[in-house]
């Protein structure tokens, strides 16, 4: 169950899905969390958004997401760069 705490991290504004960086940490709509492993792509034109994500510290949940470019989304920056691996 998240904690308040966790709750008060996301309340940060939504960010447009084309903003999505490596290291991000985005929010799905049922509350998984999903870090972006791999520089995001345009596909159809630039009106979608597709990145390789996984669980955080689980890289056997590697995949796909996509987004409409425009969509707004849930993402969490950390403070430090991610490490290289």
């Amino acid at each position: 169950m998240p904690t308040l705490k966790n709750e008060r991290a996301w309340q940060q504004p939504l960010i447009p899905a084309h903003q999505v960086r490596i290291g991000d940490l985005a929010r799905t709509p049922n509350g998984q969390e999903w870090e972006v492993r791999e520089l995001p792509k345009r596909r159809n034109g630039g009106q979608t958004i597709e990145a390789r994500v996984q669980r955080p510290g689980d890289p056997r949940t590697l995949t796909t997401m996509s987004w409409p470019s425009a969509e707004m989304i849930h993402v969490r920056r950390p403070t430090k760069p991610p490490a290289a691996f």
